[in-house]
């Protein structure tokens, strides 16, 4: 059942930041149609987050994590060449052989959206561009395996144990950019093969104090508190950023390193798109 993911932030002032963000990102590992259940490695590597909305829990990334192809410079139209997304459950199982396998929870069904100018005169589609957010309602069958966190040790800060339950953000945790916040997110960066040949490695970054600049269309541009780095941030778009209340500020989609900025989709404009998308889905399974 859906409560091996926690319903909401229950009192988040009685869990330290790391904690909260450790418990709130995912990973997400992208395949090649048709290569997951062969145990192919990964292809692709991002983040993504739980969120509730009402009676459903909803997982949200950007889009380009799961749709990389339809975000390459001078796309005019998507290719439809969709990946096999999976989830990471930091959760093990033995096999047939009594070997402990990782579990990965297979997501589709996701919802994405396209943004241009239609051209009356011309009869055109103008100014095309992918929305960098997708989301997958999820049903029952996608928590039949628990969903934990990753254990984490900052510097000189907390120790965060693993196995704790991760949590669904609830959407009265989105909130508006402020000069005085200060913002985070947590992901893993620089994949590759082991030393072995075999298991994947990866880096663990945490990105903290960034402030808030400015607004940009449908993205708030944070400025980092150290010049970007694009190897400390590739691979972790998706991730949720939030300030140091807990708050959801929105999804982490990019960055600009010779202006030093960081985008961050707005989280209330994703969340408009849930509130329609779902309602239509009503209305649709009304009719059946």
């Amino acid at each position: 059942s859906s409560d091996v993911c926690s319903s909401d932030l229950e009192q988040p002032k009685q869990m330290s930041l790391l904690e909260l963000l450790t418990r709130t990102r995912l990973q997400i590992f992208t395949y090649k149609q048709g290569t997951m259940m062969k145990n192919a490695y990964p292809d692709g590597a991002g983040s993504g987050f739980f969120f509730r909305h009402q009676k459903h829990v909803i997982l949200v990334t950007a889009d380009h994590v799961c749709h990389p192809f339809d975000h390459e410079n001078g796309r005019t139209q998507r290719v439809f060449e969709d990946k096999d997304v999976a989830l990471v459950n930091n959760w093990v199982e033995k096999n047939e052989n009594g070997v402990d396998m990782p579990v990965l929870t297979p997501v589709g069904g996701f919802y994405y959206f396209d943004k241009f100018k239609f051209d009356i005169d011309k009869g055109s589609l103008d100014d095309y561009k992918p929305f960098d957010a997708t989301f997958a309602v999820l049903g029952e069958d996608r928590f039949q395996r628990p969903f934990k966190n990753e254990g984490m040790a900052a510097v000189n800060g907390p120790v965060v144990p693993a196995g704790l339950d991760m949590i669904a953000i609830p959407n009265d945790a989105v909130v508006e950019p402020n000069m005085d916040d200060r913002y985070f997110c947590y992901g893993h960066t620089n994949f590759g093969l082991a030393d072995d040949g075999i298991h994947l490695k990866w880096d663990t970054t945490i990105h903290e104090d960034m402030k808030y600049c400015n607004d940009y269309g449908d993205y708030y541009v944070l400025t980092p508190a150290e010049p970007i780095d694009g190897k400390a941030w590739h691979g972790i778009s998706g991730s949720p950023v939030l300030n140091q209340e807990g708050g959801l500020l929105g999804i982490l989609c990019g960055g600009d390193p010779k202006n030093n900025a960081i985008f961050v989709l707005k989280m209330k404009a994703v969340l408009s798109l849930i509130e329609s998308s779902l309602r239509i889905e009503e209305i649709e399974q009304n009719k059946k």
